[in-house]
């Protein structure tokens, strides 16, 4: 049996995650579609999903699960990743999907060495926004508030998807809006998580639905 252990921070290199707006991850677990479940603790788990982010063969095929924290449900793994091209439609149907049932539903990516940021925010079945940096051209809808207000402190007046890209080089450089900072605006942030988080628990891994165990894009900065 594994021990619960108080809630700690999920980091990687290349950190992705679902954010459901739950009380019940068991409702999730269904909704989604994931078998195999079994418990693991916070630290093997977060041990887990980094591992994994390295390894091609193994990268689509386990997620982790939290417990609803501050009524947020935490689905984490590079299958939940929008910036790999194979993934970006499923992810953007789930958190369709996930957002009509329970109001909201979010995905995000992290490179932690500056190299990609990525969200996507789903409520109420409808898109208000889709934002993957190294592929402009795939963003949908307007910036969130604190997407806007991150713009605004460099003198984008727009959206960062219609800038020039010759001048979005150099602008985007300084741009500080990173996942992390927008999900613990908006939702959960996985990497700010501490032991007043919750109360001592476990965490759920799990095979999600149609794992893909090849990387399509091993040759991009989220697959090194």
């Amino acid at each position: 049996m594994t021990v619960p252990e108080p809630p700690q921070a999920i980091t990687s290199c290349w950190l992705s995650w679902l954010a459901v707006r739950a009380q019940d991850r068991t409702e999730v677990v269904d909704q989604i579609g994931l078998t195999q479940v079994t418990e693991t603790s916070w630290s093997a788990g977060a041990e887990l999903i980094d591992r994994i982010a390295h390894e091609p063969a193994e990268r689509f095929s386990r997620v982790l699960v939290t417990p609803s924290l501050n009524g947020w449900v935490l689905v984490v793994g590079p299958w939940c990743g929008l910036p790999y091209l194979k993934r970006t439609a499923d992810v953007t149907r789930l958190c369709l999907e996930l957002s009509t049932r329970n109001g909201q539903a979010h995905a995000y990516f992290y490179g932690e060495q500056r190299d990609g940021d990525a969200w996507l925010i789903a409520e109420h079945g409808s898109i208000i926004r889709r934002w993957i940096s190294e592929y402009p051209e795939l963003a949908l809808g307007q910036p969130v508030q604190a997407e806007r207000n991150s713009l605004d402190a460099i003198g984008v007046a727009g959206r960062p998807e219609d800038l020039d890209p010759e001048k979005a080089v150099d602008l985007l450089v300084e741009w500080e809006c990173l996942a992390p900072a927008l999900a613990q605006a908006l939702s959960l942030d996985p990497t700010s998580l501490t032991a007043t988080s919750g109360p001592a628990s476990t965490l759920l891994i799990a095979t999600p639905p149609a794992a893909q165990l090849t990387d399509p894009f091993a040759h991009s900065s989220t697959s090194s």
